[in-house]
């Protein structure tokens, strides 16, 4: 959890239990056209492009345990140990 503004304690979607997703302002994001979801209830974090007014054009469902790790190599280079090529 990171301080904000007048030390408030906030939780971040990766490591926030379900009780603190819930309790968040924002349990999705969107820029331009993509957006991103995170449901608590059902451990799921769902990715889209939807523009305005249109069909949805692509959309992702993946659980947040896998999803995570992918970001973690994305956002810190660590390779998940299940990664078929580190065999």
């Amino acid at each position: 959890m990171r301080k904000g503004k007048n030390n408030v304690k906030r939780s971040v979607p990766m490591s926030a239990t379900n009780s603190q997703i819930c309790k968040m302002s924002h349990d999705n994001v969107c820029v331009g056209d993509f957006s991103i979801l995170v449901d608590a209830e059902s451990e799921m974090v769902y990715l889209s492009e939807h523009p305005p007014g249109k069909d949805r054009k692509q959309h992702i469902e993946i659980d947040r345990r896998i999803f995570n790790k992918l970001i973690r190599w994305y956002t810190a280079g660590r390779v998940p140990t299940e990664d078929a090529k580190s065999r």
